[in-house]
């Protein structure tokens, strides 16, 4: 009687895993968020410059010493702060550029609405990133040229679309378009009941459309139209 060949098991690839954190590294990383949250909420309410690192060391409830075993300096620790903040960003407006959209103002607008919307919700981060402190030192330098970067991305992909017109300079463009939400978002985190979320967002958009829409720009409808006889009335 013959035996039956034995079947030699295939050796199952192992899936490299990720080793579970152990107590101190965990204790590591929540005590440097601890240092990230408190330092955010201390800088948006007095300012860069006038928050010190005994302060956030006395609000992470750390020693001074905790927090320069985390960051090398106060400018390491606002500079994980707001490119974790940008970065952040970044990734979402990466997701809405894959979506399809029907025609540019709806791409326009809800890329507005995603940048007007991450600010709102992270008032404390915006603060701190579109400070004049910030943006006067090296780190507002980098994030500018992060942020800039990624929209002449965003009008290059439009341009080869048909979206955007082709008669104009990326590099200009993006600056242009940079400093319109930066400059209207640092004057609207001050006190947001100057205008609604919805108002941000629709100004923001028609201006970004006017001028670089691939055809003669984006026309006013009669409510616009409207408006702008009466404010064209009352300054004569």
């Amino acid at each position: 009687m013959k035996k039956a060949k034995s079947k030699k098991k295939k050796k199952e690839k192992r899936v490299p895993v990720e080793s579970p954190l152990n107590a101190r590294e965990r204790s590591y990383r929540e005590t440097g968020k601890r240092i990230v949250e408190a330092a955010k909420e201390l800088m948006a309410i007095n300012g860069v410059e006038n928050t010190s690192i005994a302060a956030i060391a006395e609000k992470a409830e750390v020693a001074t010493g905790t927090v320069f075993f985390h960051f090398e300096d106060k400018e390491g620790l606002i500079s994980e702060i707001v490119f974790e903040g940008a970065e952040d960003l970044h990734n979402r407006l990466q997701n809405i550029s894959q979506l399809p959209f029907s025609n540019i103002e709806e791409s326009v607008r809800r890329h507005t609405e995603t940048i007007v919307g991450f600010v709102e919700g992270n008032l404390n981060w915006a603060r701190i990133a579109l400070s004049s402190e910030t943006i006067a030192s090296s780190i507002g330098a980098d994030v500018e040229l992060y942020l800039a970067m990624e929209q002449e991305d965003a009008l290059r992909r439009g341009m080869t679309v048909g979206y955007f017109r082709q008669d104009i300079s990326v590099e200009v463009a993006a600056q242009a378009v940079l400093g319109l939400l930066m400059q209207t978002l640092r004057w609207w985190i001050r006190d947001p009941r100057k205008a609604s979320r919805e108002i941000v967002v629709d100004t923001i958009t028609k201006l970004r459309l006017s001028g670089l829409h691939a055809d003669t720009g984006v026309k006013l409808n009669d409510d616009d139209i409207g408006y702008e006889k009466e404010q064209e009335d009352e300054w004569k």
